[in-house]
């Protein structure tokens, strides 16, 4: 196999939970990435292939091949991701790779229901928590977000055996407005 491809796997409903995936396949076989969370957020989801071409990037680029990402994908996104392979290749010589991303389609993401809001992945540690803290306190000057929602990212940093939610939630989730 010559080029890899990324291939969104179709939403599926269980006890309340909406599971996503998507799969990179590759010639040393295939990486899985998914989410779970509540069924009520469903309108919130987006069926562009954006938020698993970043999630999957870094085995993209260790397996060092062209991906075809079979889904839509918006051009900035792709832009931004070709300066950030060549910086991880930089900092990482050997370990990461720049490769070429082709997708089913190009075209930028509508609009945003609400303009200038933003969400923060947050794996409850202390530098996540630290990022929703000077966000929502206004201490990083004119960088600044306002913070809309906050994604616990578990399994990413914190296995998914560990249990860390009720944790996060005393550290961050009750974290007073300015």
């Amino acid at each position: 196999m010559t080029k890899a491809r990324l291939l969104l796997e179709p939403a599926s409903r269980q006890a309340g939970a909406l599971r996503l995936g998507a799969r990179l396949l590759h010639a040393n076989g295939s990486e899985h990435l998914w989410w779970e969370l509540p069924e009520a957020c469903a309108d919130h989801v987006t069926a562009w292939a954006d938020p698993w071409l970043v999630g999957l990037i870094f085995p993209i680029m260790q397996a060092g091949v062209p991906v075809h990402i079979e889904g839509r994908v918006s051009p900035s996104l792709l832009a931004n991701l070709e300066l950030f392979m060549q910086i991880w290749e930089c900092w990482a010589p050997g370990r990461y790779r720049p490769v070429a991303l082709s997708a089913g389609a190009e075209a930028e993401l509508p609009p945003a229901q609400e303009p200038g809001a933003a969400a923060v992945s947050l794996s409850c540690g202390v530098d996540s928590c630290f990022t929703l803290y000077r966000h929502v306190r206004h201490l990083a000057g004119r960088r600044s977000q306002h913070v809309a929602a906050a994604v616990v990212q578990h399994g990413f940093d914190v296995w998914l055996a560990q249990q860390n939610t009720d944790h996060c939630s005393r550290i961050c989730w009750r974290m007073p407005a300015r």
